[in-house]
């Protein structure tokens, strides 16, 4: 019913060009105003300063006050992009840029998660427009924006690959679960539930079908495991470096992660793969 309801939407109004025009009126005002008004945007302003200008020349109050700490943790995406939009524009500049990318992606995200569902629910995207500025955006958690906006679209996935997983979607799941790490914990944690819950329907469904489930583990990453092991090499893994070193053991830190990111959370995702067998 509701899928001839959205054919019959679409017959009378052009339904992309609406969710476009909405998103660029959305947009409009970072166009036009000189910058943006956050409770903790100039504090993320600040760290990405502090980290981009950390060993230049005269730099001595900061490096005296700060103390430059690389190793991987959640909440680190926005100073990091936030460094970069830095080397290539002024501070009010670069804010407004992060802000028009997380309406983009969120929309986009929802977007995607939508299609998803139906293929042809993708302009009631224009829904998120107005959650956009919302509370905690006002507050300045642009890393707990930009990790739902990542996980919209970790959704759209697993909803497309609801019926099986290849190695490549595992991959792409994979590097959306990171890059939504790297953002904030909570988004991350749905979109594993989601994730999972998928994985149980799709198990439960396929035993009352009387059809056997291989866990899509066993098949595909067995051999890069056995390889990844084997690629690990002793100065990867060494002990820290002594503690007077500004950088400590972020080197080990940032291998280890790779290490995992490269082959434990595609093992995770996968789990909820199956290869279906026919019932003898």
């Amino acid at each position: 019913m509701w899928a001839t309801a959205l054919r019959r939407a679409q017959g009378r109004i052009p339904a992309d060009r609406v969710l476009w025009a909405t998103l660029l009126l959305q947009l409009l005002p970072l166009l036009l105003l000189a910058r943006v008004v956050t409770v903790d945007g100039p504090a993320h302003l600040a760290g990405a300063a502090v980290l981009l200008s950390y060993d230049d020349p005269g730099r001595d109050v900061l490096r005296r006050l700060y103390e430059v700490d690389l190793r991987p943790v959640p909440n680190m995406l926005t100073t990091l992009v936030l460094a970069g939009l830095l080397h290539l524009t002024g501070p009010d500049v670069a804010e407004r840029l992060l802000v028009g990318a997380y309406v983009v992606l969120l929309t986009l995200g929802l977007r995607y998660a939508l299609r998803g569902v139906h293929a042809q629910a993708g302009w009631l995207a224009v829904a998120a427009l107005p959650f956009a500025g919302n509370y905690l955006y006002y507050y300045g958690f642009y890393n707990f924006c930009l990790s739902v906006s990542i996980t919209l679209f970790v959704l759209g996935l697993a909803l497309r690959r609801r019926d099986g997983w290849s190695g490549q979607a595992v991959a792409g799941l994979s590097a959306l679960l990171l890059l939504a790490w790297f953002a904030h914990l909570l988004p991350l944690l749905i979109a594993g539930l989601f994730v999972a819950v998928l994985a149980v329907l799709r198990a439960v469904s396929a035993r009352r079908r009387g059809a056997r489930c291989e866990p899509f583990v066993t098949t595909c990453f067995r051999r890069p495991w056995r390889r990844c092991r084997s690629w690990s090499s002793p100065p990867c893994f060494s002990p820290a470096r002594p503690p007077g070193r500004r950088y400590g053991d972020q080197r080990s830190t940032w291998c280890s992660v790779s290490r995992r990111s490269a082959v434990h959370l595609p093992c995770i995702h996968a789990m909820s793969t199956c290869r279906r067998r026919p019932s003898r």
